[in-house]
């Protein structure tokens, strides 16, 4: 009962614990908000107050530019009363090249317009009486009872357009003093052209972030009538700033294109800030109330873990060991017992100097340094000796493991015996030695290529053949470039047929050397396999060339031959010949000598002479011829 009592009292407690951190999440988010909105909209009207300063900086600056020119051309009428319109033209003229909004300028002698610069365009103007017109007038007494410049509307023009008018009191004999303060001579009116006026001080923009409006007509400020904007941006709490004219100002009210935004974009921050403190707190209290039950979980589990790492290091089949920072053995799994030949009584609590010959400790101990003092995993080849007192080829796999401060505390490594693998790799690369000297022995040239006939092999009769070193063959040639251009299409078809899986037999090619000098071979490839891909071919060359250049040879003692027989000329059948004298009887019945019938016949000619036997029977009884033979004798005694 006692037991139950506590487990609800507990959970009660917990549940308004979670109350109370609902309800603080929601007054923070809520304090927040108002907060964060408040600096987020007093933020917005900083920004317009800069932005709108600028643009009244700008306006007070064109404005008084303009209006300074006025001051130029009272001081010279108030020296020349009697100021001709010649002499008015030239003034306002120079001053007109310098100014960038005036439209005209106006001299009134009394209250009657007298001259206007430009003349053209304003003849309407001229003559025209302030006095007169009830919406000018009010603005031109307070001019010049006020006796100081003041800016009236923006107005519409007598002579076209929208303007606001400087109009300026000239009084003449002012010495400055209360009592005499001048007579009044007239008033110079200067007509600035709004629009323009406006865009240079950047109102107007397409890409402005402000809506502004503007009020005070006749220079009346927050008392005038609005000329510019909309009147109702004036009841959306705007940003007002005046603008500074003389003789009075202006009242502009400034708001975002897109109006005051209310809300700051950083709420749901603050609201994303605040659930999270508040779920961390709330995970806290759930931890706090299960850590109990948690630790109990953790025990249990570390205990099957351990058990579980435990068969799995003793089924794992290579020695599998573990030391600590100090490099004292820890722990072993069943294999590393069997290879050692030793117990974990006699392994555990000991070092590498204890248990393995010094000359390999003292590798393994530094091996150890290095890896504790980098980090990380380690893999090496060493020797170790085994039970049977062997020393064996190894490979080493080793990492640190680290406490839950990250503290480097231990390693954990492997053995894998690789003995038997070295012996094959020796073997191995000692059968690819004999291969490559076989190889190197054959009268023929042997390459080999991967499946992009790239070359990877030649033996030294296919070094000699094509006039190269193995260094200029082994960077990337391609086997193709050693075929003729004549030929390697044919070459690149037979390819195509081989990887296709297509019978093709030894063929014969013309192959160039690194001289550009070309040979003839015979070529005989066969495909390289891996696993029913064919991943490069190996190809037995013989130099024919001499051969080609014997059969070519032979070619062309062939030809002359049947060129000569064609050209001989044979005789056939029976011919008639005389026994005695020899002439030969033609087919028309006359006897020919046989020197001429045999010319005739055939391309034979004859030349004469007469042999020993007609000799000796022609001049045998002549002294002469007998002394000669006698001579003829002794010489060859």
């Amino acid at each position: 009962m006692t037991i139950t009592n506590q487990s609800f009292k507990e959970r009660y407690a917990f549940i308004a614990w979670v109350i109370l951190l609902v309800l603080s999440i929601i007054a923070a988010i809520l304090l927040g908000e108002w907060t964060e909105n408040k600096r987020f909209l007093e933020n917005q009207r900083q920004s317009v107050v800069k932005q709108l300063s600028a643009i009244r900086a700008r306006l007070e600056g064109e404005l008084n530019m303009e209006l300074l020119l006025a001051q130029s051309i009272i001081v010279d009428v108030e020296t020349n009363t009697d100021i001709t319109e010649d002499r008015f033209f030239k003034i306002a003229q120079h001053f007109m090249k310098t100014s960038k909004h005036i439209k005209n300028i106006g001299l009134a002698k009394g209250t009657v317009l007298t001259y206007v610069y430009p003349k053209k365009g304003n003849e309407k103007a001229i003559g025209f009486d302030y006095k007169k017109n009830a919406q000018q007038w009010p603005v031109v007494q307070r001019v010049i009872q006020g006796r100081k410049t003041i800016v009236a509307g923006p107005l519409n023009l007598v002579q076209g357009g929208v303007g606001i008018i400087g109009r300026t009191p000239i009084f003449i004999g002012n010495d400055g003093s209360e009592n005499h303060r001048g007579e009044y001579l007239g008033i110079l009116s200067i007509v600035i052209n709004l629009p323009s006026l406006l865009e240079a001080a950047g109102l107007g923009k397409k890409d402005s972030l402000l809506n502004i409006s503007i009020r005070g007509k006749d220079s009346l400020g927050a008392k005038g009538e609005y000329f510019y904007g909309s009147k109702e941006l004036f009841e959306n709490n705007p940003v007002l700033m005046g603008v500074t004219l003389p003789g009075g100002s202006w009242l502009m009210a400034a708001l975002p294109v897109n109006g005051w935004k209310i809300k700051s974009p950083r709420i749901k921050y603050y609201r994303i800030a605040t659930m999270a403190v508040g779920l961390v707190i709330l995970s806290l209290l759930f931890i706090q109330h299960r850590e109990v039950n948690r630790r109990k979980a953790a025990e249990k589990t570390m205990v099957e873990k351990e058990k579980f790492i435990g068969s799995l290091l003793h089924a794992i089949p290579v020695p599998v060991f573990y030391k600590d920072r100090a490099g004292i053995y820890q722990g072993f799994n069943d294999a590393y017992e069997a290879f050692f030949g030793k117990s974990k009584n006699q392994l555990i609590g000991k070092s590498v100097f204890d248990i393995s010959p010094k000359e390999l400790a003292q590798i393994y101990h530094a091996k150890d340094t290095e890896l504790f003092d980098s980090g990380g995993i380690q893999h090496y080849e060493s020797k170790v000796k085994n039970s049977r007192h062997e020393i064996r080829d190894v490979v080493f796999d080793k990492s640190v493991y680290t406490d839950d401060k990250g503290n480097v505390i231990g390693l954990i490594g492997t053995i894998l015996d690789i003995t038997t693998r070295k012996r094959m790799e020796d073997a191995l690369k000692q059968s690819e030695e004999r291969f490559r000297e076989m190889a190197d022995l054959l009268p023929g040239a042997i390459v080999e290529t991967d499946a992009d006939l790239r070359v990877t092999y030649v033996n030294r009769q296919g070094l000699k053949l094509f006039n190269y070193s193995e260094e200029n063959v082994l960077t990337g040639m391609n086997a193709l470039d050693f075929i003729h251009p004549d030929d390697r299409g044919k070459a690149r078809k037979r390819v195509a047929d081989r990887l296709a899986k297509k019978t093709i037999t030894a063929t014969e090619y013309r192959v160039l050397k690194k001289c550009n000098e070309d040979c003839w071979v015979f070529s005989n490839a066969s495909p390289i396999y891996k696993i029913d891909q064919i991943i490069g071919f190996r190809i037995v060359l013989t130099d024919i060339t001499v051969r080609k250049q014997i059969e070519k040879e032979r070619e062309k003692l062939i030809d002359e031959l049947q060129s000569a027989l064609a050209e001989i000329k044979t005789l056939k059948g029976i011919v008639p010949i005389c026994s005695n004298c020899k002439k030969i009887r033609d087919d028309a019945g006359y006897w020919n000598i046989l020197e001429s019938y045999i010319q005739k016949h055939s391309d034979a000619s004859f030349s004469h002479g007469i042999c020993p036997e007609c000799s000796d029977e022609l001049y045998g009884k002549e002294d002469w011829y007998i002394k000669m033979n006698q001579n003829k004798g002794k010489k060859d005694e």
